[in-house]
C-alpha cells in the first residue's frame, strides 16, 4: 500500500483522479502513518527547519523502516548544462552534499545504508545532478564539515558570473522590456547586468502573473502593451 502526501489538494485531486494510488491533504510535519518506507523525494531542499521533518518521521516509522531522500547535488552545481544561476531555485534554502545530508540524518540518530548519485532531466533535456540515500534509525558519527562544498559553491559562482550569458546581457540596451517573469528571469536581476538597466515593463503571459508586481512594475500581458 502507497500512500501520496501534498501540500496542495489540487495535487492530490489530480493524483485521485488520474492513477490507483492513495492521497493524503497534508505536509510534511503533519502526515499520520505508520509505514516501513518513507521517501522524501525533492523535499528537503525546500523546507527551513528541517529538524521537525526529521523528528516528525522518526514517529511515523515503523520499528527497521527506512527514509528515502533525493535531493539536488550542490557540489556538482554547473555540470549539468544548465544557464548561469539555474541551479539556484528561489523555492531551494538547503543545498547539499554528500556528507552534509549524511551529517544531517547523523545527528538525529540515523545512520546510512545506502547512497548514491543520480540526475533528474528537465523538459529542455538538461540534467541536474541529484545525490540520494537510504536512512535508518542507529546511531552513526557526525562527518565533520563539509568543507569542500563551500569551495564548490565558490567555484560556480565564478564560472556564473563568467558564464557567456552575462556578456550577451551587458551588450543590451540600457533601456528594455522584459519578456518571460520566470524563476530564472529574477535570479538574473538581482545577479547580472539585467539589475543595472531601465525596465520599462515585464510581460508574461501567466493570468496569475499578470495579477502581481515586481519592484513596483506591474507584470502586463503581452497583448496588452504596444511596444515601440
Amino acid at each position: 500500500r502507497a500512500i501520496g502526501v501534498d501540500p496542495n489538494p489540487d495535487c492530490v485531486q489530480l493524483l485521485h483522479d488520474q492513477s490507483q494510488l492513495e492521497a493524503e491533504h497534508a505536509n510534511a510535519v503533519s502526515f499520520v502513518g505508520h509505514a516501513d518506507l518513507l521517501i522524501y523525494s525533492h523535499v528537503l531542499e525546500h523546507v527551513i527547519d528541517l529538524a521537525p521533518l526529521i523528528h516528525h518521521a522518526q514517529q511515523q516509522l515503523k520499528d527497521g523502516g527506512y527514509i528515502y531522500v533525493e535531493v539536488p547535488d550542490a557540489a556538482q552545481y554547473g555540470k549539468g548544462g544548465l544557464l548561469p544561476y539555474h541551479e539556484l531555485f528561489l523555492e531551494h534554502v538547503n543545498h547539499f552534499s554528500e556528507d552534509s545530508l549524511h551529517g544531517l540524518f547523523a545527528r538525529h540518530d540515523f545512520r546510512c545504508v545506502a547512497s548514491g548519485q543520480t540526475e533528474v532531466f528537465g523538459h529542455n533535456g538538461a540534467q541536474l545532478p541529484c545525490l540520494w540515500g537510504i536512512f535508518q534509525r542507529g546511531s552513526s558519527s557526525v562527518p565533520a564539515t563539509d568543507h569542500s562544498l563551500h569551495q564548490a559553491l565558490a567555484n560556480y559562482l565564478k564560472d556564473c558570473r563568467a558564464h557567456p550569458m552575462q556578456q550577451h546581457i551587458e551588450q543590451l540596451p540600457k533601456q528594455l522590456w522584459l519578456w518571460g517573469v520566470s524563476q530564472h528571469a529574477m535570479l538574473l536581476l538581482g545577479s547580472s547586468a539585467l539589475k543595472e538597466r531601465n525596465l520599462l515593463g515585464l510581460l508574461d503571459i501567466d493570468p496569475y502573473k499578470q495579477q502581481q508586481r515586481i519592484d513596483g512594475l506591474p507584470i502586463s500581458a503581452p497583448q496588452d502593451v504596444k511596444l515601440n
